[in-house]
């Protein structure tokens, strides 16, 4: 890899690095410094706000695991001495409310561990040409009581929580597509939930659950004797909703009528009740879900273009449990400690794990918990073994973006996708970050475990593979 011209001394910045572990450091140094940068580094966030108040570094990156007072938590103090500082948050063990509580309370950028040299020189290079920040105190306006149901701690889902963040406050529209049972509802509300129309009505809808005829009545309203048994007038769901968030769940099932009417609503801010003429306002944010691939829709124009460019001003794609399966562990917890067994939660072996992590998941999430519920009843109060659990699903129809292509299809169709979104950026780092915790993994069950052999078939050395197994999060407990 090419490192990057350096630049000159009139233009030379100073980063500071708070992370705890040396070795981060160090290759923060190293190649900060190879650009041209003065690059200086704490291992706790008191000594990194000395460093602050000494240097007043024109960057800084913050780590969220850190001794004695997190990231986080210091995250406010670090703005204090500087608020035009941008400021990066890192982590590789975060959550959702993680996420959301770095960009809320002033994060710039939100780097999720492991990162590559690409990704700090990117982020470095963007924040660093950034006019002076000017920050908003936003707050974090959530219900403590409430906490998200969203649960993992892959790297696929750890780029949904970023994105969550990242997007709550916006208006523009969202789109999440994923295959059924991928959990869409529960992004759509936390959505939701983190912005700052969280105080207002968040309304889920499924269109297609309504007679065709009456979609409309439902979405927009009607008035007195619009149509047989239009009695009274009759407020929709779109002015219920007023200053909040509706969800469209399988919005790709919209009737096409419907659908111009709703593109109107995104692109004049107004809509019209069913036997009237007079247009009302209306102050909506609108997300879409769908399992169903809308650029096919678009294609056999059963979906407007158009209004596939509108509702994917942002889009969120889950991944299948199949494709993150270290996240079964941690959902099993979830699932267990909800239906109140959270002794057997504690007594979830390897042997068990690993068997769950061979199933093909076509319901995914949905699925899992159904299994999980049914597994708690069968074993009563002892520990759960496989045997308790119902027979695997059949595999699923190969009509959603996860269907099994060719891997260059894959790619392709991937890329595509994130290329419809303007924001979209570090494509090489969320592919990779996707692709070789699967590719490790495979070979590891393929080399029973025998991390030897598996660096032999990877063609990498032992210790570089030990340090991505940790962190991935893959387990280790196996043979050196």
């Amino acid at each position: 890899m090419s490192e990057s011209s350096a630049p000159s001394l009139t233009t030379q910045k100073t980063i500071l690095i708070v992370d705890d572990e040396p070795a981060i450091c160090w290759a923060f140094e190293r190649t900060l410094e190879a650009n041209g940068h003065r690059v200086v580094t704490a291992a706790s966030a008191e000594e990194g706000l000395d460093r602050s108040r000494m240097d007043r570094p024109d960057l800084i990156f913050l780590d969220v695991r850190l001794p004695k007072r997190s990231g986080i938590e210091s995250l406010p103090d670090f703005i204090a001495l500087n608020p035009s500082q941008p400021i990066v948050v890192m982590t590789a063990f975060g959550d959702l409310d993680t996420a959301v509580s770095a960009v809320k309370n002033g994060a710039s950028e939100y780097l999720i561990k492991p990162f590559s040299i690409e990704d700090v020189q990117s982020i470095t290079s963007k924040l660093l040409s950034k006019p002076t920040l000017t920050r908003k105190n936003t707050g974090i306006k959530r219900d403590r009581q409430q906490s998200s149901s969203l649960v993992g701690t892959s790297p696929a889902m750890q780029q949904i929580f970023k994105q969550i963040a990242l997007v709550a406050n916006s208006d523009l529209s969202v789109l999440v597509t994923g295959e059924t049972g991928t959990g869409k509802e529960l992004v759509a509300e936390a959505v939701h939930r983190y912005s700052d129309r969280a105080a207002k009505p968040y309304i889920p809808i499924a269109p297609v659950a309504f007679n065709e005829e009456l979609i409309e009545s439902e979405l927009f309203g009607h008035t007195r004797g619009a149509f047989t048994g239009a009695v009274d007038d009759r407020e929709g769901l779109f002015e219920r909703a007023e200053g909040g968030t509706i969800l469209l769940d399988e919005i790709g099932d919209l009737p096409i009528r419907v659908q111009i009417k709703l593109l109107r609503v995104l692109e004049q801010g107004h809509f019209t009740r069913v036997g009237d003429i007079t247009p009302r306002q209306c102050n909506v944010r609108i997300i879409a879900a769908t399992h169903r691939d809308l650029n096919e829709e678009v294609k056999h124009e059963r979906f407007r273009r158009d209004l596939f460019y509108r509702l994917n001003g942002i889009h969120l794609l889950l991944p299948p449990l199949r494709e993150r399966t270290e996240d079964i562990k941690p959902l099993c917890e979830y699932f267990l400690k909800c239906i109140d067994r959270e002794k057997q939660s504690e007594e979830l072996s390897p042997e068990l794990l690993h068997d769950l992590a061979q199933r093909a998941w076509p319901g995914n999430i949905r699925e899992l918990r159904n299994a999980i519920e049914h597994a708690a009843v069968v074993a009563g109060t002892r520990a759960l073994i496989i045997e308790d659990f119902p027979e695997p699903a059949s595999t699923p129809k190969q009509d959603s973006p996860s269907a099994k292509q060719t891997p260059e299809a894959m790619v392709t169709e991937w890329t595509e996708e994130k290329l419809s979104d303007p924001n979209t950026h570090d494509l090489h780092s969320q592919l990779f970050s996707m692709l070789e915790p699967a590719l490790i993994k495979a070979v590891m069950r393929y080399s029973k475990n025998n991390r030897m052999r598996a660096s032999e078939l990877l063609g990498m050395h032992r210790s570089t593979l030990r340090e991505k197994m940790r962190a991935y999060q893959i387990d280790q407990n196996s043979e050196p």
